[in-house]
């Protein structure tokens, strides 16, 4: 499902499947890569209100930290610190020991140094033909 929403450039909904597989996958390698390809999706696609509407669309906690990161990320390349900070907030106040914290915490003391998106072509996807290479997630 991932593979046709990237194909059709669909990708708030490729970057919902993405989440509902970090949701559900007992695979560390999967999660990974879903973590990973999630986050190259929404450097480069989508903007803080479609972040908005993808982290209120949740509810679990398991991938709560990870939208919040996306979107707190995304506030930063539109350059809204301030509410980048809040949302780093979020994470460090209510999700300590998740993934996302290491990450959360740098970017919140340091936002200047806020990475920039990925480069295009990590995943071909990315490439404006946008025929997605297979993974993890198409399986």
């Amino acid at each position: 499902m991932v593979e046709i929403n990237l194909e059709n450039h669909d990708y708030f909904d490729a970057l919902k499947e993405i989440t509902f597989l970090i949701e559900r996958t007992n695979s560390i390698a999967y999660r990974i890569e879903a973590k990973d390809i999630g986050d190259e999706i929404s450097n480069i696609f989508l903007n803080s209100s479609d972040l908005q509407q993808m982290y209120d669309s949740f509810t679990s906690s398991k991938v709560k930290p990870y939208l919040l990161l996306l979107l707190a990320k995304s506030f930063l390349k539109e350059r809204d610190i301030e509410s980048a900070s809040n949302y780093f907030s979020i994470i460090l106040q209510n999700y300590s020991s998740s993934e996302e914290y290491p990450e959360a915490k740098n970017l919140y003391e340091n936002p200047a140094r806020s990475p920039s998106p990925p480069p295009f072509g990590r995943h071909t996807f990315s490439n404006p033909n946008c025929s997605a290479t297979p993974s993890p997630l198409d399986q």
